[in-house]
């Protein structure tokens, strides 16, 4: 939906905001010839504290070009797709997929990304959001809008009892929601959602400790995928430095040649850094893995077994980006201590 222009040229404010609303004081401002979207949400605390607004921006159109089958499969710095084993995800017909991090890493870009690659026109697909932040053509969306009596859990109960072949929740809050969507994916839907832990292994355990049984999780969960988000060296002013071959992940005592920060150009606003990209760690549930849920073992524990079947780390992960020149050891030290 787009804002009306007032005379000035300046977009003015969504006349229907309770469609669209996240907080009481949050909205989503659009006009014709903008190039982005932008969320803007603000926070008031006690009298005499500043005011903190936060603005979201992502572009414009209804589909996002990282959305389709071919390009989530292609690009390079937005692998949400094919890194994550979407391809695998595409010829399931149920069980759980969560992308779990804290606030801000990428996790909302991740579920679109992969609702685009299983996205077919045979495939009915309905998500519950806050807040819808892309418009995606053949898929229903849902806004939570907790004021009209629209919540996690009253939609997801609407969209089970339609029947959808895909279902995508935004965020499991309570355990009321995460209950829904876990008997949701046994049930013979394919369910993705989110979940704030700091480890695709840890993901389990939270969710047995929001209350849902633990042989539920185990019987449920298909994949995990673990993801932080690491700023991009800027290409025009990094520079060489040598780091010793064990603190990039390699054997051995030789000095290997990696990047850092420089000092700064107008390209990157004199901070050593353009742009951000995902590191990311993919935890597929094996028979092993589903019995340590049940026995309610720990994070650590699931993480020995998940390393020893292949998966790769965020740190081994975020190592390799620093030996290929994209970001520094500072960088993937700061998002994965």
């Amino acid at each position: 939906m787009a804002a009306t222009v007032a005379p000035g040229g300046r977009p003015s404010r969504i006349r229907s905001i309770p469609a669209r609303v996240r907080c009481a004081k949050a909205c989503i401002v659009s006009a014709p010839g903008m190039t982005s979207q932008r969320c803007c949400a603000k926070t008031s605390a006690t009298r005499g504290s500043p005011r903190r607004s936060a603005i979201r921006k992502a572009p414009p159109s209804s589909s996002p070009k990282w959305t389709s089958r071919s390009s989530a499969t292609q690009t390079g710095s937005r692998p949400v797709a094919a890194a994550s084993g979407a391809a695998v995800w595409a010829v399931r017909s149920h069980g759980a997929i969560l992308a779990t991090g804290p606030t801000g890493s990428g996790k909302s870009t991740t579920l679109y990304a992969s609702v685009g690659v299983v996205s077919t026109p045979e495939k009915t697909i309905m998500t519950i959001e806050d807040p819808v932040e892309y418009r995606l053509p053949r898929i229903k969306q849902i806004q939570v809008h907790e004021r009209a009596g629209v919540t996690f859990v009253t939609g997801l109960r609407s969209i089970v009892r339609a029947d959808p072949d895909i279902i995508m929740v935004g965020e499991m809050r309570d355990r009321e929601s995460a209950k829904i969507a876990i008997e949701a994916a046994l049930t013979g839907h394919l369910m993705l959602s989110s979940l704030h832990t700091n480890s695709a292994p840890a993901a389990a355990a939270r969710l047995i400790d929001m209350g849902v049984e633990p042989y539920l999780v185990a019987s449920s969960l298909e994949c995990v995928i673990g993801q932080r988000l690491v700023r991009r060296l800027c290409m025009e002013c990094r520079r060489a430095t040598n780091l010793p071959a064990a603190d990039v992940g390699l054997d051995g005592s030789d000095q290997v040649a990696v990047f850092e920060p420089g000092d700064g150009c107008m390209r990157c606003s004199e901070t050593g850094y353009r742009g951000r990209m995902g590191i990311y760690e993919v935890m597929t549930v094996s028979e092993r893995i589903r019995t340590l849920i049940v026995a309610r073992a720990t994070a650590g524990e699931i993480s020995r077994v998940a390393v020893e079947e292949g998966m790769r780390t965020l740190r081994t992960a975020g190592l390799a980006k620093v030996r290929s020149g994209q970001t520094s050891l500072a960088e993937v030290t700061r998002v994965t201590d």
